[in-house]
């Protein structure tokens, strides 16, 4: 009964966030979401090879999440666009950073699309309480690593994103994206075009012993360890096939360009900007 109760304050106050259009915009809402679509599938299909697989993972019905690795700016808008192929009536929602707004054209794709955005700068709050309610009504597209690899490789999951998962306890889809970081590198955010590029879904994750769980630390860490190792095994797999997920991959082959030239020098920048940020987090635990 308590848990019923605090299920209802949650729903209640959660914020409603983005609704489908009604009324007349309806139709137009509908009629952008597939002209967006298949402008975006003729940029994946048409002048990329592009492939979309497990997508019979998806379940049709209930709460979904979807957790994939995070290699480029172009991963927000080809998950849910495989989605919407395997149920066209189906929107997955992507937590997105709130930057994103300002990519020509990808910002307007993915507010139409019902995206999550979230500011990273802070503990945004109001962004967790959406993203909770979101899991809990439907299907979602989120990246445990928090942020975008710069290389490809792939980063630890966020505590944060484990007591989420915890509380809205959706069936949780592992994927793994690979070629994005070519077709939009992390150097530019225009798209290029002849890659390799596509998105393979896993089985759903055994999530039932974790839920049944206390809401803790070290419980939130376990479901994001689990989540974490699910995701790296299906990036593994498409890694031992040749398909690349990671830069370093690539750049013997860029050496002496400049993009393999600005590819090394935001590499070092993201070390920089790590070794600057445990010096902080040192000083203030001092």
């Amino acid at each position: 009964m308590a848990n019923t109760i605090k299920s209802e304050v949650l729903r209640k106050s959660a914020p409603s966030g983005w609704r489908r259009p009604e009324g007349i915009l309806k139709p137009l809402w509908y009629l952008w979401v597939w002209f967006s679509l298949i402008l975006i599938l003729i940029y994946l299909k048409i002048f990329n090879h592009t492939r979309f697989e497990g997508l019979e993972h998806i379940p049709e019905d209930g709460p979904v999440l979807i957790v994939s690795n995070h290699i480029s700016d172009l991963d927000p808008a080809l998950i849910p666009a495989a989605i919407l192929i395997r149920y066209p009536t189906q929107l997955a929602r992507s937590v997105a950073k709130t930057e994103l707004k300002k990519v020509p054209m990808l910002g307007a794709f993915l507010q139409s699309y019902g995206s999550i955005f979230v500011n990273r700068t802070g503990r945004d709050l109001r962004g967790m309480r959406q993203i909770i309610q979101a899991m809990r009504t439907g299907k979602v597209v989120l990246y445990p690593e928090g942020t975008r690899s710069m290389d490809g490789k792939l980063l630890p999951g966020k505590r944060t994103v484990g007591r989420l998962i915890h509380q809205a306890q959706p069936v949780v889809i592992p994927a793994a994206v690979w070629g994005t970081i070519l077709a939009i590198p992390p150097t530019s955010p225009w798209p290029r075009v002849g890659k390799d590029l596509g998105v393979r879904f896993g089985p759903p994750l055994d999530m039932e012993p974790l839920y049944a769980l206390p809401p803790t630390k070290e419980n939130s860490q376990q479901i994001i360890d689990h989540v974490m190792s699910a995701i790296g095994g299906l990036v593994e797999e498409v890694k031992a096939e040749g398909r690349v997920v990671e830069i370093g991959r690539e750049r013997d082959a860029l050496r002496g360009s400049d993009l393999g030239a600005r590819v090394d020098r935001v590499t070092v920048d993201a070390h920089v900007r790590e070794g600057v940020d445990e010096a902080g987090r040192q000083m203030r635990a001092f």
